[in-house]
């Protein structure tokens, strides 16, 4: 599977998951670090400029084994993997996008004090 496709997949297991779909949403954005030899999954339903809702999705099987694909197939050669993405879905158009952050992903790291930062940076436009 190419990149794209991986892609897609990755923004359908997010849209059918049943935690997300749980209340309507026009935007959805799952922010997923690598830190610690550990994978963490933080994500946001968007609904008519209202604030964020948590919704992170279930951490199947299926939807990790495609996000370290993902990190794994965007790899350049002689470079580090990437260490945080953010996937953002717009339901209206279907469009699934996903941004990289190879050096500071920590600003994608939410705590109390941060989530609202997180989430409002994450929102997908």
């Amino acid at each position: 599977m190419d990149n794209n496709a991986r892609i897609m997949e990755i923004g359908r297991l997010i849209a059918t998951d049943h935690k997300v779909d749980a209340a309507p949403w026009d935007g959805y954005a799952l922010i997923v670090v690598y830190a610690d030899g550990s994978r963490k999954l933080a994500g946001f339903r968007y609904r008519d400029g209202a604030p964020p809702a948590a919704a992170t999705p279930e951490a199947t099987v299926q939807l990790g084994e495609q996000l370290d694909a993902l990190r794994a197939g965007t790899q350049v050669a002689g470079k580090a993997p990437w260490n945080a993405c953010v996937v953002k879905i717009r339901r209206d158009t279907g469009r699934v996008a996903v941004d990289f952050d190879y050096d500071t992903p920590t600003q994608w790291e939410t705590s109390p004090e941060t989530l609202h930062t997180v989430a409002e940076r994450a929102r997908p436009q």
